[in-house]
């Protein structure tokens, strides 16, 4: 326990395919930043980059110590646009749904999968910024009315 061993596969596996996601999140919070209006949205998009970031360079860490090559970078192009295609509502459903979910699916998958310390200590750290980041989403959602209650048992107080 706690001391230092190769990388086995499934680790490998893991670690790159939430490297991958993380490098796509980048892109689509530092495009959700340029094309938002509202600076709180500004803000939490920006704010949203640079946990990815934090992210990357967490992940990147233990493979670089490992020797492991990582495929390309995924730094994409991103054009100017005067008009934002997406509302700002749907925006942070997708931030919050589509990528929350694939985040603390990865997460998960990792750390059931880990067999070394430093690394489920780093994707425990990772899950809980995640999660507070997250959470604000949800609050700036509930604030702007953009989150509905599900639907509830009929005959059932609330």
């Amino acid at each position: 326990m706690g001391g230092s061993r190769p990388l086995n596969a499934p680790e490998i596996a893991n670690i790159s395919r939430i490297i991958h996601r993380a490098q796509f999140s980048k892109m689509i919070f530092v495009t959700f930043s340029n094309i938002t209006e509202s600076n709180e949205m500004k803000d939490h998009f920006s704010k949203g980059r640079d946990l990815i970031e934090k992210v990357l360079s967490s992940l990147r860490d233990i493979m670089e110590n490992e020797h492991i090559p990582l495929s390309s970078s995924g730094d994409y192009q991103i054009f100017d646009v005067d008009t934002p295609p997406f509302s700002e509502k749907i925006m942070l459903f997708f931030v919050n749904t589509c990528l929350g979910i694939f985040c603390f699916t990865m997460i998960s998958q990792a750390l059931t999968s880990s067999l070394r310390s430093d690394i489920v200590i780093k994707l425990l750290s990772i899950s809980k910024d995640m999660s507070l980041f997250y959470g604000k989403g949800l609050l700036i959602a509930i604030k702007q009315k953009w989150l509905e209650q599900p639907p509830q048992p009929a005959g059932r107080q609330v």
